[in-house]
């Protein structure tokens, strides 16, 4: 944030900035704040289409992927609009306007916040129906892993065995 020329304050007078506080508290009502978005209880979804020959895991699946992307769409508005808001010089403002400019990157910031807790809550979640199958997957891969181990040593047992018979052939030749 941009810094703001500093006011000499006079004996006996109040400053200029508390009574605009004062004001700008009384007209916050007045700042238009940017729509928060609604936070969707986790593993409810509305707009979940019935797609036919489709699991309801996949149509859930999409339906919590269009979702996100809508979430992320939101959040790129919202930073490009901080983005617009962070170019107007804050020196140029009146106390007034400096106070709802400030709000309004304020809440910006706190939207874009809330919709990334949002989207990594999400991903969490969605880590989190995929760890079984992950889980599953790597004691496969830890069963494959033993077999190919118990391999090698059958390998190294029967090269040990020719190595033995190749010496025993030299040997007696």
């Amino acid at each position: 944030m941009a810094t703001r020329k500093k006011t000499v304050r006079k004996a006996g007078k109040t400053p200029a900035r508390k009574t605009v506080v004062h004001k700008t508290a009384a007209r916050k009502t007045a700042v238009r704040t940017p729509a928060r978005p609604a936070a969707t209880p986790r593993g409810v979804t509305r707009s979940a289409p019935a797609v036919r020959g489709a699991t309801p895991a996949a149509a859930t699946l999409r339906s919590a992927g269009a979702h996100a992307e809508r979430l992320r769409a939101l959040k790129l508005q919202l930073q490009a609009a901080q983005d617009k808001l962070l170019l107007i010089d804050p020196n140029r403002l009146d106390d007034v306007a400096h106070a709802a400019w400030s709000n309004e990157i304020f809440e910006l910031s706190r939207a874009i916040n809330a919709l990334r807790n949002v989207l990594l809550e999400q991903l969490s979640a969605d880590f989190l129906a995929e760890l079984p199958d992950i889980e599953d997957a790597s004691k496969d891969l830890a069963d494959e892993l033993q077999q190919l181990e118990d391999a090698v040593d059958v390998i190294n047992a029967v090269a040990g065995v020719l190595s033995v018979i190749a010496r025993v052939a030299t040997l007696v030749a």
